[in-house]
């Protein structure tokens, strides 16, 4: 919503009167398109006095298109009205992202902390709970998907996915239920699920498309997999490369992570510094990859949860700054 002030002062100059007016427009509020009235018409020519200048230009209806034009000026005796004010412009920096969540669908989700009381558990209340507000919160300021990023052993497919779009509390608690009860047969059947994070955000990359403001929302604990090896720490440098190359595709990610029991915070760091074109500290873990590592210190912001009542908060502070394109 805009908070704009009008400053307007006319000034009458013996015969050749004319309109001036001044438009004076705070910034708009973050994550809201900013738009301008248009200029007034010209002043009327001819007759014994010059006619009115055209009204003011009307507000530009969004950020890609300009209000209608004012209103003729009003004729002297025998001088023609001014011409119609100009449309207003499209001078903002407006900001309606489209955002994919991606979660991570692999048994570090559903058994820790705790299977009682698991992330799985937890990211479902947030999203879909029925005192959950945050999906209708945001639903008027970002374009929202969900995807599951995982890999069952024996699949000819890397990555796995499945993806709900246009979230709303009653579709996003279904989809979380049946990939719940996915998980849960493939446990039965005995077959391996990982998590392989370098091809997800690549996959994510391409869906998001090419233009506009674009980012993932990484949902996910632990170190990553890929494709091809599965539980090793060095892999996190090669989730890190993956979200430094969708940075540099437009692709920021944005960091919900949870940390579990005396989980290290530099991984994670690392995750959300990629994600936002910053330098990543060693992580020490010498892993000989060649990856590149910095000696600044830079800490991105990022959501974190140490335990599955602090979920909600953290999805809320990185819904928060996705909105308004942080």
């Amino acid at each position: 919503m805009f908070n704009r002030m009008k400053v307007r002062a006319l000034t009458v100059l013996t015969i050749l009167g004319y309109g001036l007016v001044v438009g004076c427009d705070e910034g708009p509020t973050r994550g809201v398109p900013r738009t301008s009235e248009g200029s007034g018409g010209g002043t009327g020519t001819g007759g014994v006095v010059a006619g009115a200048g055209g009204g003011t230009g009307g507000v530009a209806i969004d950020a890609q298109s300009g209000g209608q034009g004012g209103d003729v000026g009003d004729s002297s005796e025998e001088g023609s009205g001014g011409n119609p004010g100009s449309g207003g412009s499209d001078d903002g920096d407006g900001c309606h992202p489209r955002v994919l969540v991606l979660l991570q669908r692999t048994g570090a989700m559903f058994e820790l902390p705790s299977f009682e009381d698991s992330w799985w558990m937890a990211v479902t209340e947030a999203l879909a709970g029925d005192t959950s507000d945050l999906l209708e919160n945001y639903a008027s300021q970002v374009d929202l998907s969900l995807s599951t990023f995982f890999v069952e052993s024996g699949s000819g497919t890397c990555p796995q996915s499945a993806t709900v779009e246009d979230l709303d509390q009653s579709s996003v608690g279904e989809f979380l239920d049946e990939q719940a009860d996915a998980f849960a047969a493939a446990t039965e059947a005995e077959i391996k699920v990982d998590g392989p994070l370098p091809e997800a955000i690549a996959a994510g990359v391409e869906r998001l498309g090419s233009a506009g403001d674009r980012y993932i929302l990484l949902v996910t604990t632990g170190f990553p997999d890929t494709c091809v090896a599965a539980d090793a720490e060095c892999l996190g440098e090669d989730a890190m490369a993956a979200v430094q190359v969708a940075h540099e595709a437009g692709v920021k990610t944005r960091l919900v992570y949870f940390l579990g029991n005396n989980a290290s915070v530099a991984y994670p760091i690392g995750l959300a510094n990629a994600g936002d074109g910053q330098p990543i500290a060693d992580l020490g873990l010498y892993c000989d990859k060649g990856f590149e590592y910095s000696d600044t210190t830079v800490e991105t912001p990022f959501g974190y949860a140490a335990g599955p009542s602090e979920v909600k908060a953290a999805f809320d502070e990185m819904l928060s700054a996705v909105a308004a394109c942080e």
